[in-house]
């Protein structure tokens, strides 16, 4: 499982591609399945921990997020041959690997931060197989093999007394995933999100 290391896994406050990363990992290894998690070594997991970076560069500033973003994606792909898959949370940088192994590179598109970055997923689309966070997100010049809308472990939060007339939102904004009032929402006309 390749995490993000802009911040530990599981975060500590902000980090939502560190918390996928942390809830498909612990819920893996909740199954019996043998995972190491490529994360900071500040990550706690039940599976096992590889780290190159000793924190998250977003919450360490002597941390080099280039250096160790390049140490962190090199590091398992030196060891890809001991996988039965990758499970990239990262992003478009490792896919620039993804042909130098012949173990499959599970990629996890959580949107796109710019077209600027869509080449390279098309670079590797005839050996990538990606997986959309929701079919909105889906770019229509690449190839997917599902889509798999995140989860969280709900056991780890808790609801308010309700009556404080604000409302939380635990999903992030792009151009694609833009928040929108249902008719159903929790949430009264008027609540602060």
């Amino acid at each position: 499982m390749l995490a993000s290391i802009a911040h530990r896994v599981p975060p500590r406050g902000y980090g939502p591609w560190e918390q996928v990363a942390s809830t498909l990992a612990e819920g893996l290894v909740a199954r019996g399945h043998d995972v190491t998690l490529f994360a900071t070594a500040d990550s706690v997991t039940a599976g096992r921990l590889h780290a190159e970076a000793p924190a998250g560069y977003e919450e360490d500033p002597t941390v080099d997020a280039k250096v160790s973003e390049a140490l962190h994606i090199a590091a398992v792909f030196e060891r890809a041959h001991e996988f039965d898959v990758i499970s990239n949370q990262f992003d478009f940088l490792p896919l620039v690997f993804s042909r130098l192994t012949t173990t499959p590179v599970v990629t996890t598109i959580h949107g796109f931060s710019s077209e600027r970055i869509v080449p390279v997923y098309r670079a590797y689309d005839d050996v990538a197989h990606y997986v959309a966070i929701s079919d909105a997100d889906r770019h229509p010049s690449l190839t997917y093999a599902a889509t798999i809308h995140h989860g969280i472990s709900s056991s780890s939060f808790s609801l308010g007394a309700g009556g404080g007339g604000t409302c939380s939102s635990s999903g992030g904004s792009t151009r694609t995933r833009e928040p929108r009032r249902r008719s159903r929402s929790p949430c009264a006309p008027g609540s602060r999100w």
